[in-house]
């Protein structure tokens, strides 16, 4: 007489008739618990739609943020000394990244 709680397998091996329904009850509470919210770029991936001008907008960033630092240093300036010193600053950090300025020459021959 056979046992009807098992299952003829490959090579007569026998398996519990119930162990398929459990691999499915298994993945249907799998999956129901897989159904919470794992957008976590959700709120930041705006910034990443428009990849053709990822790198204008980067630098337009980068660009303004030293404006108003530039705005804010000349808003600071009040005599003419401290004007001076920033002609200087400009003179220098021109020279640092150009090279040094050429000689002066007269303009008419």
């Amino acid at each position: 007489m056979k046992n009807k709680l098992y299952a003829g397998g490959r090579n007569g091996k026998r398996f519990p008739r119930w162990l398929p329904v459990f691999f499915v009850l298994m993945l249907q509470f799998q999956a129901l618990h897989a159904q919470e919210n794992l957008k976590v770029l959700q709120d930041q991936w705006v910034h990443f739609k428009d990849a053709p001008n990822a790198l204008y907008k980067h630098l337009t960033g980068e660009a303004y943020t030293i404006l108003e630092q530039r705005d804010e240093e000349i808003g600071a300036i009040s005599s003419l000394a401290e004007w001076k010193l920033r002609q200087e600053f400009i003179r220098q950090k021109l020279s640092k990244v150009l090279g040094p300025f050429p000689e002066k020459n007269p303009l008419n021959p």
